[in-house]
């Protein structure tokens, strides 16, 4: 993710860096990529109910085991 990150917003921020190591993270679990973070891939954005709880319960659970990823 640091190579896409310097190759999107041509130098390297670490908050960038980890919002998409979040939503990688999200895009694995859920399916879709939630639209408060940056875009990444060509995963589809969340459009319904249970993908939105599917993030909300992922995005959660992430940031809550950080060290483990």
């Amino acid at each position: 993710l640091y190579s896409y990150t310097v190759n999107t917003i041509k130098f390297y921020r670490q908050k960038y860096c980890t919002q998409l190591c979040t939503q990688e993270f999200l895009i694995e679990k859920c399916k879709c990529q939630e639209s408060f973070s940056p875009s990444y891939g060509d995963a589809k954005f969340c459009s319904n109910q249970s993908e939105t709880e599917c993030v909300r319960a992922n995005y959660i659970k992430y940031h809550q085991n950080e060290t483990l990823y």
